[in-house]
């Protein structure tokens, strides 16, 4: 008599949910790429955040004279790109590029904020 192996249990990380190898590399790379970008901004827009001059380099270097209100905006911005790209990667396929393309939005929105006011 020759028993049945037993139906393989799905398991958090599987092939439904978050596609191939390849795919699953590939959107690795892009959260990557959303953090070097967030990490670039950041450093664009440190000046923006702070609350007092530094001198870097025989320059200084001191906050915006603009809106308080849209000193934290940047930090945000990328906070929440950040949070929603590693939302998207976590869940999987069905929101794993929107996720990715929403964070790269807020990063952007964010840069654009550095730009326009800092």
């Amino acid at each position: 008599m020759t028993t049945q192996p037993a139906p393989a249990q799905p398991g958090w990380f599987t092939r439904e949910r978050y596609g191939t190898p390849a795919a699953v590399g590939v959107s690795a790379l892009a959260f990557l790429g959303l953090l070097i970008f967030a990490g670039y901004t950041l450093f664009e827009g440190s000046h923006m955040m702070s609350n007092h001059c530094f001198d870097a380099t025989d320059q200084i270097v001191c906050p915006i004279d603009g809106p308080d209100w849209i000193r934290p905006v940047p930090g945000w911005a990328v906070l929440l790109g950040l949070l929603a790209g590693l939302a998207g990667s976590a869940v999987g396929r069905p929101l794993r590029r929107p996720g990715l393309i929403a964070g790269f939005v807020w990063v952007t929105v964010a840069l654009i904020l550095i730009w326009v006011f800092g």
